[in-house]
């Protein structure tokens, strides 16, 4: 299991992960959603960062919840900077020529900015795409695949969209 070391979590919060999982235990943290869990956690812990990486270890090593697992399924991220535009970017991204197999149908489209829409490959899901500016000749695109149906679903469209993310930038930077 793969959890923020000890004394960085006593470092960051003020307490150690023994301290943590009793104190939730305690407030019965095993009958409550994740987002039960961190607004809890909130009120003994200024980081948010810090709460959600308290609530996902404590729900993944003593709940049985799965990485990447969400309450609507699960959900992976991958995101690379490349050196172009967010302008050229976002016409790349939106040629479809690196996707993996599927189409996005467009919700909602704010450009240079957010893409979201329905996935329409074998795994279905929503996907979130965020294009940021990182100077005039760089940027970034975060891609975010929601609601997939298993985990085995979420490790192939992440493996997928890392590989589609490559061959974009490798596309645009040759």
């Amino acid at each position: 299991m793969s959890r923020v070391n000890n004394e960085m979590i006593k470092t960051k919060t003020g307490h150690d992960w023994a301290y943590w999982i009793k104190w939730l235990n305690g407030r019965g943290a095993q009958n409550l959603t994740h987002g039960q869990i961190v607004k809890m956690l909130q009120a003994q812990c200024s980081s948010h960062w810090y709460c959600q990486t308290i609530a996902g270890t404590y729900e993944r090593e003593f709940l049985g919840r799965r990485v990447h697992e969400m309450p609507k399924g699960f959900q992976v991220s991958t995101s690379k900077t490349i050196a172009v535009n967010t302008g050229e970017l976002e016409t790349a991204f939106l040629s479809k020529t690196d996707w993996p197999e599927g189409d996005l149908h467009i919700s909602t489209h704010h450009a240079q900015k957010t893409i979201r829409g329905e996935w329409t490959g074998a795994s279905g899901g929503r996907l979130a795409v965020l294009f940021e500016n990182k100077d005039e000749e760089k940027s970034r695109i975060i891609l975010t695949h929601m609601n997939l149906p298993s985990e085995g679903a979420a490790h192939h469209m992440k493996t997928a969209w890392r590989q589609s993310l490559s061959h974009l930038r490798k596309r645009l930077q040759t």
